[in-house]
């Protein structure tokens, strides 16, 4: 149903050596040694995108796919950064679906609202709209929401 929360993940720490792993692999040369710790935000508007990159993972442990056998992520739409991330902080996604579409062979296009939470914190860090392609197994019906 169009606007029903579908899951959240788990929660996950991102604490220093987790944002400098992740630099390294974007190849961010402005998150120095010394810039971080002493900040109690990540000093850098790319480390929004670790959150992104989180996304597909943290989705695994939020939904049920049940009854699909293929996920393509299509794209994010709409990333939106209202803060930083506090070092040492833990963080979620939840996931709200927004629409759903038949597409031939089997294949369903949902879109879904992604809010990042961090604990403590009632307002999201960061939101974006997911558009994933879903095949339906050719024995079973689609189903997203955990039980």
């Amino acid at each position: 149903m169009i606007g029903s929360h579908l899951g959240a993940s788990c929660w996950h720490r991102v604490d220093k050596h987790r944002l400098d792993l992740f630099s390294r692999a974007i190849h961010d040369r402005t998150n120095e040694p010394t810039a971080v710790p002493s900040s109690p935000v990540a000093p850098d508007a790319n480390h929004g995108l670790l959150l992104l990159s989180m996304a597909a993972g943290l989705s695994l442990e939020a939904l049920d796919f049940t009854g699909v056998d293929l996920a393509l992520n299509r794209g994010i739409n709409r990333a939106r950064f209202r803060a930083g991330i506090p070092l040492n902080s833990w963080v979620r996604m939840t996931i709200t679906l927004s629409s759903v579409r038949d597409r031939p062979m089997r294949m369903i296009e949902v879109i879904s609202a992604l809010a990042f939470e961090v604990r403590g914190d009632p307002d999201p860090i960061c939101t974006a709209e997911s558009i994933a392609i879903l095949r339906r197994s050719a024995s079973s019906d689609a189903r997203l929401a955990r039980s």
